[in-house]
């Protein structure tokens, strides 16, 4: 009969061999014949060790070996390796580009041109490359990719329809520091009434040089005038930004700064912020201009003047609201006693009182609106002089009508004096004195 031989191969467990029937692990030959054939398959490239072993224990025939090399199949992928994860943004990274057949070999006869691409467009990626025998199918580029935008990122190299990539890059913001970032200020909600709840909102951002939002950074705000921060300092959130809520009792323009990390780290795009509270409706009357002390019937000067204020006492400027005074102590006020406002404010510029007095105030009002009471002042009564005109009569005639002039002061309109000038009595022949009898300061309260 025929001799049977054993076949084997190193790395057997890709190794294959094959006849016309299919895989087979002996080959026959049969009696008559010097030789047989078969056929070898290999998933795995390189050099490989065929072993024909003699399964005859007669024949004495023992084994023989033979080296074959197994070249790589045709290109089917790549392998895109070496990049950190996670990486920051900006730093340099060395990446490993290697083709690969469909068995997962090293196509090291590769020499075709690769092209690298990303998801981030901003990335700093190796130029087109085509393999050299001499790179063996894998080449290292050497600080040749730049990640530059936060988030998860991939890099891919391709040769026509043939790719592979390194994916799910966890891109970090960059380090952060007063030469390299990029921050701004900008007011989100602005014109809050002055109230002390409506709020103004500012917003800070941090960024990173390659404007990638930085999380978990201090921030802290700072305000000029009047306003309060309610919560002045906090951390940035995932978009690098936070938040104050300003409030402010005072009508007034301020100015929103805030400050970074330990305070190193300054904003300044759109820094300062600025952020205006208004007044809010007329709520309530206000002297300005108080009333000042004065004579009876002597216009008060300066003229009075009554502001409307809304209710965190900040001034209207509202037109056309009508203000009416009116005196204590039962007094008479004359003058324009009801004044329409312009830009928030009536003045009262022809105001006087008849009756001395003192701790007098006057007391504003207008319709719903809070009224107020102003300072007291005092009303002195009128300094005038009167002098006796001269008079004279015939010896045994009725006196004559004594008069008077007022030579210093004036009288008030409409207030005469009350009371008359007599004469020491007598009725001889010769000058007597005309005196002032009960024309007094008891008979005439305003002067």
């Amino acid at each position: 009969g025929g001799l049977t031989f054993n076949l084997s191969s190193t790395d057997s467990d890709e190794a294959l061999f094959y006849e016309n029937e299919g895989t087979i692990t002996t080959i026959e030959i049969a009696e008559g014949e010097s030789s047989g054939g078969f056929y070898y398959s290999n998933e795995s490239a390189g050099e490989k060790t065929l072993t024909v072993a003699d399964d005859n224990e007669i024949s004495g025939l023992g084994s023989n070996t033979a080296d074959i090399i197994v070249k790589p199949s045709v290109l089917h992928e790549f392998t895109v390796t070496g990049i950190d994860d996670p990486t920051t943004a900006g730093a340099e990274n060395s990446v490993t580009v290697t083709a690969l057949d469909p068995f997962g070999n090293i196509k090291t006869d590769y020499t075709g041109t690769i092209a690298f691409t990303s998801n981030d467009n901003e990335a700093v990626l190796p130029s087109e490359y085509t393999f050299l025998i001499e790179n063996n199918g894998s080449r290292v580029f050497t600080d040749a990719v730049i990640l530059k935008t936060a988030g998860e990122q991939w890099l891919q190299a391709a040769d026509d329809d043939k790719t592979g990539r390194q994916e799910d890059i966890t891109v970090e913001p960059a380090e952060v520091n007063a030469a390299n970032t990029n921050t701004k200020l900008e007011v989100i909600t602005n014109d809050a009434e002055a109230n002390g709840t409506a709020e103004a909102e500012v917003r800070a951002t941090l960024l990173d040089e390659f404007n990638n939002p930085v999380r978990g950074v201090s921030v802290t705000f700072s305000t000029t005038g009047d306003g309060q921060i309610e919560e002045a300092t906090g951390t940035t959130n995932g978009s690098g930004q936070f938040t104050a809520a300003i409030t402010n009792t005072t009508a007034q323009t301020v100015d929103v700064t805030a400050l970074f990390g330990d305070g190193n780290i300054s904003v300044e795009n759109g820094s300062p912020a600025v952020v205006t509270f208004m007044n809010g409706a007329a709520a309530k009357l206000a002297f300005v201009q108080q009333p000042s002390n004065t004579d009876a019937g002597d216009e008060i000067s300066p003229s009075v003047t009554v502001q409307l204020l809304d209710a965190s006492d900040n001034p209207v400027d509202t037109d056309d609201i009508n203000i009416t005074l009116t005196i204590s102590d039962g007094a008479t006020l004359d003058g324009t006693l009801t004044k329409s406002t312009v830009n928030g404010t009536a003045t009262f510029d022809d105001l006087y009182v008849i009756e001395p007095g003192e701790e007098y105030t006057l007391t504003a009002t207008s319709g719903l609106l809070e009224p107020d009471e102003s300072d007291s002042f005092t009303v002195n009564r009128r300094s005038i002089t009167i002098t006796a005109d001269e008079k004279d009569k015939v010896y045994g005639d009725d006196d004559p009508a004594f008069t008077y002039q007022v030579t210093s002061g004036s009288l008030i309109q409409g207030v005469d004096l009350n009371g008359e000038l007599n004469r020491d009595s007598g009725e001889d022949a010769g000058t007597y004195a005309i005196t002032q009898s009960n024309l007094t300061d008891a008979n005439n309260a305003s002067y």
